[in-house]
């Protein structure tokens, strides 16, 4: 019984040593003393298993209890760091606690975050209420001590910033200054994001700006300025589009168009002067480019006008050609009159011969050639003329010159006779309308003979030049 109470006796001394122990290492480290703490730990808790844990479970409270603390505001940046810094210079010699790296990050966020706060409140006090909501967005949630209250006011001065900057935006917009009120609106927006009430702000400064300008266009009757900004507010993203908007459009376009149409139609009746109708409808297009829809009628407007541009008779190409005439030379005496007068060579139409003394035309149906119109044209123009080569020749012949001109059989147009006495050439118009086949017969040449024995020369002793055909 003694010997039992005797074991009994020195278990619980050792346990209450221990204790005291462990009571005087955690007293040193809250004192700061990390040399004592170390060393109580080293001769007093070392080998005690109980001792060991119960210590590094202190350290470990203890510095979360701290962290805590600081997070809270209830104690000092300065505090924390020294308790910190006391069981780190303990942790450095005895290893006993794991999770110091952690507490030492989050330390440092609760640190950054007081610092934002403090400086939000700063700028608060200003009156910058964009940068205080920007610094109190950069309060951390492991700042217990400010984090909601951060929150509350950030969103509370980003609403104060958005009030402040749409009144400036109300100021410039009443002030007809659209793309000013942009500019700010756009740097607000980079500033804190593209908000909802800042959308709707971008939208109401495009659609006003475009409802104004085109008020104002239709008020003065700028008919083409109201087309073409409807067509830019309907191009803008941001803009909508008013039914007050559209109905000004409308009717914009309507009378736009007949007035192109009139004025041009008016510049054509004058000759049919093809170009001044196409060069208003040019005008007009130039002033509504931006409306592909306007632009195009105006496109098919112009393409009617332009296809009553003259088109070169050899430019369809003819459909049947005779022996003994042709279209084009390379002789520049074939394609000039007796005055000088020059022609399109590709297009003469002359009589031609071979090279023997019976190669020449002593029918009709051998001198003539026929292109097909289709009934598209309304007026062929040309000139008959003398040509220059006749000027060797001061003869007359027997057999009198011809060129005619027939539509699907019907003579149209017999040109003068030419002689040497000839020395003017005749501009002449022709009436083609609803023509299909229009012929063409030359007759009349020079027979000289040639170098060679029993060869001859034929040349033309008249000529048709510059054919030119129009609807």
């Amino acid at each position: 019984m003694k010997k039992l109470y005797k074991t009994a006796l020195v278990i619980m001394l050792t346990v209450l040593t221990g204790c005291g122990n462990s009571n005087a290492f955690e007293h040193e480290v809250k004192k700061g003393n990390y040399q004592k703490a170390i060393e109580i730990y080293q001769e007093k808790l070392e080998g005690n298993s109980a001792a060991e844990n119960s210590s590094a479970e202190f350290l470990d409270t203890y510095m979360q209890e701290k962290l805590d603390a600081y997070a809270s505001g209830k104690i000092s940046e300065k505090d924390f760091t020294n308790a910190y810094t006391t069981v780190q210079k303990i942790n450095e010699t005895l290893h006993v606690v794991n999770n110091l790296p952690e507490v030492n990050k989050l330390g440092k966020e609760i640190k950054n975050s007081k610092d934002s706060y403090a400086e939000a409140k700063t700028f608060e006090e200003k009156g910058s209420s964009l940068e205080a909501a920007e610094a109190y967005r950069k309060v951390s949630e492991t700042d217990t001590e400010h984090y909601e209250t951060a929150s509350g006011k950030a969103d509370d001065l980003l609403d104060q910033y958005v009030g402040e900057l749409r009144g400036e935006v109300e100021n410039l917009m009443s002030e007809k200054q659209f793309d000013q009120a942009a500019a700010l609106l756009e740097a607000g927006i980079r500033q804190i994001g593209e908000k909802a009430e800042l959308i709707r702000m971008r939208q109401e400064i495009q659609t006003r700006k475009y409802e104004m300008m085109l008020t104002e266009a239709d008020t003065e009757g700028d008919k083409a300025a109201v087309i073409s900004l409807y067509a830019q507010a309907e191009a803008n993203e941001d803009a909508v589009i008013s039914a007050q908007m559209t109905r000004m459009y409308a009717s914009a376009a309507s009378t736009f168009k007949d007035d192109v149409q009139k004025a041009a139609q008016k510049a054509f009746e004058d000759g049919k002067d093809y170009a001044a109708a196409a060069e208003i409808v040019r005008n007009a297009m130039n002033g509504v480019k931006e409306d592909e829809a306007v632009s195009a009628e105006l496109q098919e407007m112009m393409d009617h006008y332009t296809s009553y541009k003259p088109v070169r008779l050899q430019d369809l190409g003819y459909t049947s050609k005779a022996k003994y005439v042709d279209q084009g030379t390379r002789r520049s005496d074939f394609a000039k009159d007796v005055t000088g007068r020059k022609f399109d060579s590709t297009g003469v139409i002359c009589p031609v011969g071979g090279s023997l003394n019976s190669e020449y035309a002593k029918e009709d149906k051998e001198a003539q050639i026929t292109y097909y119109l289709n009934g598209e044209y309304s007026e062929l123009s040309g000139t008959v003329f003398r040509p220059y080569c006749t000027l060797a020749h001061t003869e007359e012949s027997e057999v009198s010159t011809r060129a005619e001109i027939y539509g699907d059989g019907i003579l149209l147009y017999e040109a003068p006779v030419m002689t040497s006495n000839t020395y003017e050439s005749y501009d002449f118009s022709v009436d083609v309308t609803g023509v299909r086949q229009l012929t063409f017969l030359v007759r009349g040449m020079w027979k000289d003979p040639a170098e060679w024995l029993g060869m001859f020369d034929y040349t033309p002793r008249v000529c048709l030049g510059d054919l030119t055909l129009q609807k």
